[in-house]
């Protein structure tokens, strides 16, 4: 028997993309914890009143160029125009299906006070997109920011993963 495997994922796994009802709802949350999937390991969650995204990937295939590597096999929901204000990134570890350089140029250009949370010794990385407000963290460092008032703690725990972008710097930066 045939299977059409989009129409299996259009079933199993549907996509639906952020209407205008969805952005009001993002830009005004209603309930104490919001939380919004945008694909892979990419997702959103509102508390508190702090909004943040965590490894930001939007492209259609998650490589250093976009004609070949792997790809999505489904679309993202939303856009990074669609997003409403970003207080904090997280990323997890540099592989380009958490850390995609096109996202974070347009995140650090649409919203300037980003305070982003890396892996040890990525932030010459981010440097290079003009990124001025990062904090590299590693297993068990903590950090603390102020939201209208409010303290929120960010704590990397340890993860068994590894880290690489290229085929000579396996395992040269941290993974939180």
């Amino acid at each position: 028997m045939f299977i059409n495997f989009q129409e299996e994922l259009n079933r199993e796994l549907p996509v639906h993309k952020l209407d205008e009802e969805g952005k009001e709802k993002l830009k005004n949350p209603k309930d104490p914890i919001q939380f919004m999937w945008i694909g892979h390991a990419t997702f959103l969650v509102q508390f508190d009143g702090l909004t943040v995204l965590a490894d930001p990937v939007f492209l259609y295939r998650c490589s250093p160029v976009q004609i070949v590597g792997p790809y999505r096999y489904r679309p993202t929901p939303c856009e990074i125009k669609d997003l409403p204000k970003i207080d904090a990134v997280i990323v997890s570890h540099n592989h380009y299906d958490h850390l995609e350089h096109d996202a974070v140029q347009k995140l650090n250009n649409r919203f300037k006070d980003i305070k982003w949370y890396v892996p040890e010794g990525t932030g010459s990385w981010f440097q290079k997109y003009d990124c001025n407000n990062v904090k590299e963290m590693t297993w068990w460092k903590e950090d603390v920011v102020k939201i209208g008032g409010k303290e929120v703690k960010f704590c990397c725990v340890p993860a068994q993963h590894w880290s690489q972008r290229t085929p000579t710097d396996a395992m040269k930066v941290h993974f939180v």
